[in-house]
């Protein structure tokens, strides 16, 4: 996983300055999306997605309770990706009221056709 990461784009930053994916500062981060990947390419998951996905209903929302500060993470994006992999309806994610522009990007980028906005008041 970790070569893979290393030809993606530099665009990690830790203190304000540009890293490379192999820096030892986000390994911790970089050992963590690897189990998550690793368990969601097991069989349950898929047999779960492809009777999801055989539902009648035009689209899939993945809504989930989420603190407000850590909306985005890498967890979530690799799930988001294995579910628009296995999915051939668009699928949809509850996003709060407050997401920036580089989190919808990777929303897109993740496989997301769309968004529903919470409001938590």
């Amino acid at each position: 996983m970790l070569a893979e990461l290393k030809k993606m784009k530099p665009n990690l930053y830790i203190g304000g300055k540009r890293v490379g994916r192999d820096d030892p500062r986000i390994r911790p981060g970089i050992n963590v999306m690897s189990v998550t990947f690793d368990s969601a390419q097991e069989p349950e998951w898929k047999g779960l997605l492809t009777a999801v996905d055989e539902l009648p209903a035009d689209a899939v929302l993945v809504a989930s309770e989420y603190e407000e500060e850590h909306f985005l993470t890498w967890q979530h994006l690799m799930f988001f990706q294995r579910c628009a992999d296995l999915l051939t309806k668009p699928l949809l994610a509850s996003i709060p009221s407050n997401v920036l522009a580089n989190e919808l990007q990777a929303l897109r980028e993740a496989g997301v056709n769309g968004v529903v906005v919470r409001n938590r008041k």
